[in-house]
């Protein structure tokens, strides 16, 4: 690292403002020359003085890396360096060996056909179900029956009904004057048993029944 002194600015010169030029007299000119140069001027007008002034050069010192000496080259000897390693090598190179297994042998259980498959057809006797079947006998037709209404039923009439009933074996329930859906299923039966029209208390029902 060296330091070097370099110029910035270059000395000039330039007019400054100032006071009376002075002579030898001492007394002010409008001009003062030194060496056949103007240094100083004054102006009557405004009382101004201006004096040429010399302005030094300016050096700033700066410092800076220089080469001592040009790069080269250098040879070197490194000694060598050894690590010791393990690692696997091939002792015996691969080879193919013939070795006999012995058979095995072990006892299983299969399904042997023994007769093939065949179509035996046997005669099986025929079965018979005795049913009932309701047939039409006659076509209906519309006859007027005289039946008994809520206005000529008494409770005393329903309780006769449901005695005669019961004398007969059929299940007219509890005599108690009421025509429930059990003497009405009884009074169905007894019809059609006796062949009469069903349905309904017919004045018939009742006269075969011995009930006035």
């Amino acid at each position: 690292m060296v330091s070097e002194k370099v110029l910035v600015k270059p000395a000039y010169t330039t007019w400054k403002r100032g006071t009376n030029p002075i002579t030898g007299s001492g007394t002010p000119y409008s001009t003062v020359k030194k060496n056949g140069d103007v240094v100083s001027k004054y102006d009557k007008t405004t009382g101004e003085i201006m004096c040429l002034v010399e302005v030094p050069a300016e050096y700033k010192t700066i410092k800076k890396q220089i080469v001592a000496s040009p790069p080269t080259t250098v040879k070197k000897m490194l000694p060598a360096k050894y690590k010791t390693v393990t690692k696997r090598v091939v002792a015996t190179p691969a080879t193919t060996k013939k070795i006999t297994v012995p058979a095995q042998y072990k006892t299983v259980k299969v399904r042997k056909l023994v007769t093939p498959a065949k179509t035996l057809k046997t005669s099986v006797p025929a079965q018979y179900k005795t049913i009932e079947k309701r047939v039409i006998v006659s076509q209906p037709v519309l006859e007027w029956r005289e039946i008994l209404c809520e206005t000529n039923t008494t409770p005393n009439l329903i309780s006769k009904l449901q005695q005669a009933l019961n004398a007969r074996g059929y299940n007219a329930g509890k005599v108690d004057g009421r025509l429930g859906r059990e003497t009405l299923n009884a009074v169905i039966k007894y019809q059609r048993d006796n062949k009469l029209p069903s349905g309904q208390l017919t004045l018939a029902t009742l006269k075969s029944l011995g009930i006035q």
